[in-house]
């Protein structure tokens, strides 16, 4: 490319992130089919925030902004992402992020009946300029927003695990209050459209069990050197908004 970066400029990376995170997340599963814990989450994101930005700035213009197809077929054409996966946009409608329409739309998308009945499942919120992970997992819906979250959203300046007590309908509604709270504290225009799309694996032919085990290893190899780092990650457990 024309353009050359600092080795680990950020900057504009939030959907190269989080798309690794739900990479790493999704695949952290170890053969009793135990699940990443909560520090885990943070460990991994924490991990993904030093090193992912050195591994793509050689490959993107951190000056411009990536939509998550684009973003993810970067990372897979430059072998960064170990799963094979697909995006499905749930947010068809084009309406405002702040609309009460915007907002039913995204309760459906992410109380979907389905996804909510399964372990874990994670997708990419995006209100340009920002993209984040929303889940399901553990019993909660849950956000990692890898910008600086201050205080008035339950942050303390650094990134932000935001989780609800459980998956009922009043905590999709936290979460999507929580997601309407920070992009107006963020000056997102009110006409700013939203996306919503769930991250689903898919099979790729001729990959063996062999290279989908080492693939679990080098995921937990990547959560224990996170272990080994400070965690500036700050985790806020979501009763009201």
């Amino acid at each position: 490319m024309d353009h050359e970066f600092p080795h680990n400029d950020g900057t504009n990376a939030c959907v190269f992130l989080a798309l690794k995170i739900c990479d790493i997340f999704k695949r952290n599963e170890s053969p009793d089919d135990r699940v990443p814990s909560w520090e885990e989450l943070e460990r991994i994101t924490e991990e993904m925030i030093k090193t992912l930005p050195a591994k793509i700035n050689s490959v993107r213009n951190s000056s411009e902004k990536y939509d998550p197809i684009i973003a993810k077929t970067i990372l897979t054409s430059n072998n960064l992402l170990e799963g094979n996966y697909e995006l499905s946009e749930e947010c068809v409608s084009n309406y405002g992020v702040f609309t009460e329409l915007g907002r039913k739309e995204l309760i459906n998308a992410l109380a979907n009946e389905k996804l909510t009945r399964t372990k874990k499942s994670v997708g990419l919120y995006t209100c340009a300029p920002y993209t984040f992970l929303v889940g399901i997992y553990n019993g909660s819906f849950f956000i990692v927003d890898t910008h600086p979250i201050g205080e008035e959203l339950g942050g303390n300046g650094n990134a932000i695990l935001v989780r609800t007590r459980d998956k009922d309908l009043r905590s999709c509604r936290l979460i999507i209050q929580w997601i309407i709270k920070r992009l107006k504290n963020s000056g997102v225009s009110e006409e700013a459209a939203q996306s919503f799309a769930w991250l689903t694996e898919v099979p790729v032919e001729g990959c063996s069990e062999k290279q989908s085990n080492q693939a679990d290893v080098d995921f937990s190899n990547s959560a224990h050197r996170a272990r080994d780092a400070r965690s500036n990650i700050h985790t806020s457990d979501m009763l009201e908004v």
